[in-house]
């Protein structure tokens, strides 16, 4: 899906959620059992839900085209939500953080997780040397989701790890017979539109974020077999939620240069 929310054209990928709501466009009083897990309410409009039962709480709206939201962890039982006034594309959902609204009309809805497909195979990539370029932001801080391109195991790979930490990224180069070159970057924000550039050759492996060389590890390990790019780790797991505005790999490894201009903001 295309998302255009701040004002340019992002792929947004998301993880499979559920409207709780029944009938997302009725003001109303809507009764939705809930789980003892983070949930978070949100709506379009100038009214507010007063949140009772397992979970005391009001949700103010702030305008008509302004989406507020409210993350909390009830009790098990039974969440009432009372709307007032002008509530619209109302959503309640068993996560920690807001996705993209599900409309409901008589029945609670689901929203499976996206998925990016085609990013070629063996015969793309280099492994001698090679650049992975990202250019999008994750949809919200500290979620330990990453980007990778690798052999499909733990093997060899180079990813990109957005960190349980919402202020740094960790980039990491594991080739067949060692263990992984790390590096931690941090004071970034990762909600922010970010420019990433992993480099690596015969002797380094760098980090170029935003116009600047960030970090470097010296590194003779390289990966070997590259043939899958994941918006996850090397095994497909810690899927990568988020507005992706580029993906690009090359198969030489850039030069200062042309990563200055590629990653400058």
């Amino acid at each position: 899906r295309i998302d255009y929310t701040d004002g340019t054209a992002s792929i947004l990928l998301e993880p499979q959620s559920t409207n709780l709501v029944v009938n997302s466009e009725l003001n109303n009083v809507e009764n939705i059992v809930v789980s003892a897990v983070a949930h978070t309410i949100s709506f379009y409009g100038t009214g507010s839900i007063t949140l009772s039962g397992v979970h005391s709480a009001t949700l103010s709206g702030t305008g008509a085209n302004d989406r507020v939201s409210l993350t909390f962890t009830p009790s098990a039982g039974t969440l009432i939500c009372t709307d007032s006034g002008n509530v619209e594309n109302k959503q309640v959902e068993a996560l920690p953080h807001a996705t993209s609204y599900i409309p409901t009309s008589g029945a609670i809805a689901t929203r499976l997780a996206d998925s990016v497909t085609g990013a070629g195979d063996a015969t793309t990539f280099n492994d001698s040397e090679g650049t992975l370029y990202f250019e999008g932001s994750a949809l919200v801080g500290g979620s330990n989701t990453q980007i990778s391109l690798s052999d499909s195991t733990n093997d060899n790979g180079v990813k990109l790890r957005f960190d349980a930490d919402s202020d740094r990224f960790t980039i990491f180069l594991r080739g067949n017979s060692g263990t992984s070159a790390t590096k931690t970057i941090t004071g970034v924000t990762q909600t922010d539109n970010n420019k990433i550039a992993l480099v690596w050759d015969i002797t380094n492996f760098r980090i170029w974020l935003n116009g600047v060389e960030a970090g470097a590890i010296a590194t003779n390990d390289l990966p070997v077999g590259l043939d899958t790019l994941n918006f996850a780790n090397n095994t497909g797991a810690s899927n990568f939620v988020g507005k992706v505005n580029s993906v690009i790999t090359f198969d030489t490894a850039l030069t200062d240069a042309e990563l200055e201009c590629l990653t400058t903001i």
